[in-house]
């Protein structure tokens, strides 16, 4: 299965589809890429609110230690007009 991340969003939203995630342990960014599965409890969850618990399961990284901060983001396209 992996290792799971016990995570407290601290700030924002983290939202399960669509987005990636940074973990920076120390100041250096150790992994960057997809959430594979996130949860509260033992029911799947689309996305986890500041002030709340999850659990984050990280697509292909299993080396979370304790102290890791993670960082979500969203990459969102935009088709661009022309004028």
């Amino acid at each position: 299965l992996g290792t799971i991340a016990g995570c407290y969003v601290s700030d924002g939203i983290i939202k399960r589809n669509n987005s990636k995630i940074k973990v920076i342990r120390n100041g250096k960014c150790m992994f960057d890429g997809k959430i594979k599965s996130m949860k509260h409890e033992k029911d799947e969850i689309k996305e986890s609110k500041q002030n709340h618990e999850c659990g984050i399961l990280a697509e292909g990284y299993n080396d979370f230690q304790a102290g890791d901060k993670i960082e979500c983001y969203e990459i969102i396209q935009k088709a661009r007009t022309i004028e």
